[in-house]
This record gives C-alpha cells, sequence and structure tokens, in this order.
C-alpha cells in the first residue's frame, strides 16, 4: 500500500468518527458516507498487486488486478449510495414529524 493512499484512508477514518460522535444526524450520515468510502479505498489499495494493469483487451501479456475487488467495492458504493439515501429520507422524515434532528432531543423524547 501506498503511503499517501495510508495516509488518505487515515484522514478519512479520522474525519468519519469526528463526524460520528457529533449529536447532529446529518453530520452522522455524512460520517457513515465518508467511512463507507474509506472502506472502499483500503479494499483497492488492497486488491492491487505491483507492477499489475487493469485487465483490458489489450496486447501482450503480463500481471493483471483482480477484476473481482474491483467489482465488490463497486457494489458495495451502490447499496452505500442506496443507503445513504435512505438515511436521508428517513432524516428529513423525523425532521418534519419532531421538528429537530439533534440526537439529544430524541433522547429526551424517548424518556
Amino acid at each position: 500500500m501506498n503511503l499517501a493512499i495510508a495516509l488518505t484512508i487515515g484522514a478519512l477514518v479520522t474525519v468519519a468518527v469526528l463526524q460520528l460522535l457529533d449529536k447532529d444526524v446529518v453530520r452522522v450520515v455524512i460520517g457513515i458516507y465518508i467511512f463507507w468510502n474509506a472502506a472502499n479505498i483500503f479494499i483497492v489499495s488492497i486488491g492491487k498487486i505491483p507492477g499489475s494493469r487493469a485487465p483490458l483487451l489489450l496486447t501482450g501479456a503480463g500481471p493483471l488486478t483482480d477484476p473481482l475487488v474491483q467489482a465488490l467495492v463497486l457494489t458495495a458504493i451502490v447499496i452505500t449510495l442506496g443507503f445513504v439515501a435512505f438515511l436521508v429520507a428517513l432524516n428529513y422524515w423525523l425532521a418534519h414529524r419532531e421538528g429537530s434532528i439533534d440526537l439529544d432531543d430524541f433522547r429526551r423524547m424517548r424518556g
């Protein structure tokens, strides 16, 4: 794994954890999205074989990257977008029903 990629993943995880610890529901959703993107970058980075190239129809033989990792990450991106869209719709519904998107307000409402 490249140092720049490792630092990027670390920075994304740090920002995601800070967002997840916030009391605003929208920031929690953003933190979940950032964390899943960091996980996708990590999966792509460990799936690359050094000195390999993408499996395209080019002449010459040589080591190729595993397309299964790329397909897995593409599927994870689609699932992430669907889940985040659901969370955004849920936040919108909560904001109109309860009048707040603060987690402390929800805890007080529960009892």
